[in-house]
């Protein structure tokens, strides 16, 4: 029985970064571009505290940014005052017939007839335009700056708040408290016109982002998106402009901003060919599908008794709904448009990442076709340009999944007839390893030559294309095409499946052999490109699910952390991070622990600290784009216990499926199970959450955490074990709920090892299985042998609970055979080898010479101990508290 679903992307499914801001922030903004056009599409979305109401006097308010006496006009105002907002903390804002499906979970305001009303909508009309245009709202064309304001009186629409237009907020606005902005500037309206935008600019540059309040001028090379407007931006290009250069003398390459006018007019990316452009280094969502495969013995579609599961069927996303398995699906596509000269194309198609390496102020641009051979269309979209002049400039393709086929075609632009330039193309696998080159030689004035490169397997990881050395032109790309394998699943026992890697679309889920229970889609697993920066830094950030990151952080060294990332497969020494000269203030020469993880969004593993004994605790978080800034100083890790010197462990996971990591500490010997979990923001962190992890308030061995997927859910899941003088009791609890309904058990508390140990557990998080979910990686306390074992995360949660995981673990084994120490083993799962199973990095014990030893996940099965990667003498000496991996 061939069973279809249709799974289409929802409304409100974006995550918005975590800040320490006001607790409402704007997630998105839909927004028509054209006067007076069908305003159905249009939409905004708020997030804040889950089930919280917005408090009395709170507004989103719209002001005109266009030329003239019209910037400044409020132009319309939202009255959200005393709206609940559902349990996934969103509110969405949609017109009384919107083409949109909004999350169950999100609160929902519908335009009716008469207006918007409450959530029922008995309420009075909560929103007023300055026009007469519609019962609807109406966000007006052009530009626009959409305020989210508390005020202590309702703003007016069609009162003017920059009466003097130098481009500041002034009158009755000086009184705003302005919580979020979305500033949107519109189309070209003349040579010499300007558009103002009235939130907080953040400009990136070389990777950094920086406020600006007043005049001053940009460099754009680095990075496509050359500002984003906003207090705390979600990941939509609602919240970026790109500019075009200006005119005033400044170098190629450079826009100005100068008191909320910025530049020339720009043309916003989310509103070019209905494309949304994710921001530099942010996260971008794929989904997954959830079902369930039976013998459906009455025919009623319904798994009831007399139903049996069906294991070991194929379930995948039938793309081009042939209902065939294809080795590939289909070609993905490209939409280059509305980018600024010397740009990043960051993000701009589904399915891939596209960057410019080494561009220079005479690149050129170029549209890009669109070809999709699956479903035969093809269309040209955007009028700005992919172009080079030189060798040096190159075009880096990202793709999301490993493709088996990319083709791109090369192009002389030069005029008149003769020999042209030669494009090269060359394919990589993940690991950075060289697969493939191709040539092509074209003439000018001639229609182009194609390169191809075509795989027996889907290993094609990224493609950079290029003007040959041994040849010059004047030169562009065009028709990027690549192919992508179906994602496919195995049911379990229990019949169940996931297919995961779902790009946004729609899709038929199928099976061939059972009947199947409805797919269901979760949303928000967020996958990461690669590091946008110019250079330098530690490398690419990881996703939810644990094991994924490529840097590891070693601590154990006096006053010292070595920082490792990717290279070629292998860990190589990227830095080496010196507390007494990072902490001048407060220098401590013992040992640090670690972690790593992305905790600002950008897209690069950072770098987390703790002290160990000696001293009172403090963490610190170390920004991986710089290798130095400090994101989060020397900031005490217990509050109340401020004289605590026990030591503290550390861990990194995003737990709001923000796309930025939360940061968990917990103490160690002499301290209780107390788990403290932080968000950083700007310079500095908060608490968001605080817990006993273990159910013994008299307990003083302290804890350690891990984090990451293991329900498959999307969001890390956060496991607590005990520390010395506990058991090795491990509790898992469930991410989405840490910050609503607390510490909710996913399953039953177990030991690890041997209950009647009594040196506790190091454990992390990692997919070391490759089927989607996180596993748990688990080393034996000191006092205990080397021992490391690896539970299946699920199993632990769909296939019996602790009792099968355990009797049946992925990898049971001791490092270098030995089970006769008893110093010990730390652990940590990163993905250092570049391919699909998390791998798992060992720590050596107490009072051992210091030894970190990789071993490849994808071998890591039974009870032998997995094939070795490399092994790593990170200090060169023996250390007394051993080396802590993270």
């Amino acid at each position: 029985m061939d069973c279809t679903t249709r799974l289409r992307p929802r409304l409100s499914v974006q995550p918005l970064e975590d800040r320490c801001v006001p607790a409402l922030l704007l997630s998105d903004v839909g927004y028509s571009g054209v006067f007076f056009n069908s305003p159905t599409e249009q939409f905004f979305e708020l997030r804040g505290d889950p089930g919280a109401t917005i408090a009395g006097r709170t507004y989103l308010v719209t002001v005109n940014g266009d030329p003239g006496t019209a910037a400044g006009v409020i132009n319309s105002v939202f009255d959200l005052g005393g709206v609940q907002l559902g349990s996934s903390g969103y509110l969405a804002v949609v017109q009384a017939n919107s083409p949109y499906t909004v999350d169950s979970r999100s609160a929902v305001l519908r335009g009716t007839t008469t207006g918007f009303g409450g959530l029922g909508g008995t309420a009075p009309d909560r929103f007023s335009d300055s026009s007469a245009l519609s019962n609807e709202f109406e966000f007006i064309f052009g530009s626009n700056t959409f305020l989210l304001v508390t005020a202590n009186t309702a703003p007016v629409p069609g009162a003017d708040v920059d009466v003097n237009d130098d481009g500041l907020l002034d009158s009755a606005a000086s009184t705003w408290t302005v919580l979020d902005s979305v500033g949107v500037l519109g189309p070209t309206l003349g040579a010499n016109a300007n558009e103002t935008s009235y939130g907080k600019i953040t400009v990136s540059q070389g990777g950094v982002g920086r406020a600006l309040y007043s005049s001053v001028t940009i460099n754009a090379t680095a990075h496509g998106h050359v500002a984003r407007v906003g207090e705390s931006t979600g990941y939509t290009a609602a919240d970026w402009v790109a500019g075009r250069p200006d005119d005033s003398g400044n170098a190629p390459g450079q826009y100005r901003y100068e008191n909320g006018i910025f530049g020339r007019p720009t043309d916003p990316n989310r509103f070019t060919a209905g494309l949304r452009v994710d921001q530099l280094g942010g996260a971008n969502f794929v989904s997954a599908a959830y079902g369930r495969v039976y013998t459906d013995a009455n025919g009623n579609n319904t798994f009831d008794a007399g139903d049996a599961p069906v294991a070991g069927q194929t379930v995948w996303a039938d793309q081009n709904a042939n209902g065939v398995l294809d080795s590939y699906e289909t070609t993905f596509s490209i939409a280059a448009s509305g980018l600024p000269v010397n740009a990043d194309l960051t993000n701009a198609i589904p399915g891939a990442t596209l960057t410019l390496i080494n561009t220079g102020v005479n690149q050129v641009g170029r549209s890009i076709q669109v070809s999709d051979t699956v479903f035969n269309t093809s269309q040209r979209i955007g009028s700005n340009n992919v172009g080079f002049f030189a060798s040096f400039h190159q075009l880096r393709v990202d793709l999301y999944r490993p493709s088996s086929s990319v083709s791109l075609d090369y192009f002389d632009d030069v005029p008149g007839t003769g020999a042209g330039g030669t494009g090269r193309m060359e394919a990589y696998a993940a690991n950075g390893t060289l697969l493939d080159v191709v040539l092509v030689s074209v003439q000018r004035g001639t229609t182009g030559g194609t390169m191809i490169i075509n795989r027996p397997q889907a290993d094609i990881a990224y493609v950079i294309a290029y003007t040959d050395p041994s040849t010059t032109a004047n030169a562009y790309f065009d028709n990027l095409r690549f192919t992508t394998p179906e994602s496919s699943a195995t049911t379990a026992a229990d019949g169940s499946y996931k297919v995961g890697g779902l790009l946004d679309g729609d899709y038929s889920i199928r099976t061939i052999g059972g009947a199947q229970l409805p797919a269901s889609i979760t949303n928000l697993v967020p996958v990461r490109g690669l590091d946008f920066g110019t250079g330098g830094g530690l490398g690419g950030g990881g996703g939810s699910i644990g094991g994924r990151g490529r840097t590891v952080a070693v601590g154990g060294g006096p006053g010292a952390v070595s920082v490792y990332g990717s290279v070629n497969g292998q860990l190589s020494q990227a830095s080496v991070i010196n507390f007494p000269v990072l902490f001048p203030d407060a220098p401590f020469d013992g040992t640090y622990r670690t972690a790593t993880g992305d905790v600002n969004g950008d897209g690069v593993e950072d770098v987390a600290v703790v002290t160990g004994p000696g001293t009172s605790v403090r963490w610190a978080v170390i920004d991986g784009r710089t290798g130095n800034t400090l994101l989060v100083p020397l900031t005490t890790a217990f509050a109340g216990s401020d004289s605590f010197t026990g030591g503290g462990f550390v861990s990194i996971g995003d737990l709001d499926g923000d796309g930025r990591g939360e940061v968990v500490l917990t103490p160690d010997q002499g301290g209780g199970a107390r788990v403290t979990i932080f968000t950083v923001y700007n310079v500095g962190a908060r608490v968001r959450a605080n817990y006993l992890g273990i159910n013994d308030p008299n307990f003083r061995g302290g804890a350690r955490t891990a984090l990451g997927d293991v329900n498959g859910d999307g969001r890390a899941d956060l496991l607590v074990a005990a520390g010395f003088q506990g058991g090795p009791r491990v509790a898992l609890y469930d991410g989405k709920q840490v910050f609503t309904a607390g510490l909710v058990p996913i399953t039953s508390d177990f030991f690890a090892f041997d209950q009647g140990l009594r040196n506790g557990v190091f454990a992390s998080i990692g997919d070391v299985d490759g089927d989607g979910f996180g596993d748990l990686v688990l080393g034996a306390g000191s006092g205990g042998a080397p021992a490391v074992r690896v539970l299946s995360g699920r199993t632990l949660v769909f296939g019996g609970g602790p009792g099968a995981a355990l009797a049946t673990p992925i990898s049971d084994f001791f490092v270098n055979g030995d089970s006769d120490s008893r110093t010990g083993v730390r652990v940590t799962a990163k993905n250092v080898d570049g391919d699909q199973f998390a791998d798992i990095v060992t720590g050596s014990g107490e009072n051992q010479p210091s030894f970190m030893r990789v071993y490849a996940g994808s071998s890591a099965r039974g009870r032998a101990e997995p094939a070795v990667i490399q092994d790593v003498d990170p200090f060169g000496v023996a250390l007394t508290e051993g080396v802590f991996v993270g």
